[in-house]
């Protein structure tokens, strides 16, 4: 049952006001119920069941896409290559210099078998651990949560931010999605919200199947909104 801001029944005018404003704003349609010598709107649908039913839905967490790493991977793939190559430091240090030679006519005393194979070693081990930090803080550093009543996006491992915005304020989400990221099936999701009390804006980024989280994520804003005028 609906009433003003004190608590009090309107006029039977000010009722059908308030019935064509809300249904025009939330889609939603209202009945006019006589309430202590005035009018009260009651929904046009059983609010406690669409509660029910939205509380039903499980919760769905998720992480950046492993997938979606394309740059940290590549530094740990060529990272481990290098570490593998230079295991035939020996042989390896013999072709450079005998090409150094050959092109520059004289061979450098320093550069022996072990010198070639300890450099290249240690670039191979350099870039394998600077990808792999960096995989990890792309992908553990950022947490998304389909909550019951809300969407959360927390971020940091150590120092950590939690924001989050009511599906009953949240505005129609939105897909971002090149070709690179349709060809890998990933893609980011932004949500924002019309609440001051929420964090102004979410977004979900490189996330598998985003299609999919979208149209979750859309379906519980629906939800939402039709059981808000409680």
């Amino acid at each position: 049952m609906i009433l003003n801001h004190r608590q009090q029944p309107w006029t039977k005018a000010e009722a059908t006001h308030i019935r064509h404003v809300l249904h025009r704003f939330s889609g939603t349609r209202f009945t006019l119920v006589e309430h202590d010598n005035g009018y009260a709107l009651r929904p046009d649908y059983d609010v406690s069941d669409n509660q029910q039913a939205l509380r039903s839905q499980p919760p769905v967490r998720l992480r950046p896409a492993w997938r979606a790493q394309t740059g940290p991977l590549a530094l740990t793939a060529i990272g481990g290559g290098l570490v593998l190559l230079s295991s035939n430091a020996e042989q390896l240090g013999r072709n450079l210099s005998g090409t150094l030679a050959q092109f520059a006519l004289w061979e450098p005393s320093w550069l022996g078998a072990s010198l070639v194979g300890a450099s290249v070693a240690t670039l191979g081990l350099m870039l394998f651990v600077w990808g792999s930090f960096r995989l990890f803080l792309n992908v553990f550093s950022f947490r998304y949560e389909l909550g019951t009543d809300r969407l959360v996006a927390q971020e940091g491992i150590i120092r950590r931010q939690r924001r989050s915005i009511d599906y009953r304020h949240a505005r129609i989400p939105t897909l971002r999605q090149g070709v690179i990221e349709r060809l890998l099936r990933i893609g980011s999701v932004h949500v924002s919200s019309a609440g001051t009390g929420d964090s102004g804006e979410i977004h979900l980024r490189d996330i598998k199947n985003p299609q999919t989280i979208l149209d979750e994520i859309q379906s519980r804003i629906d939800a939402a909104t039709r059981g808000a005028w409680r």
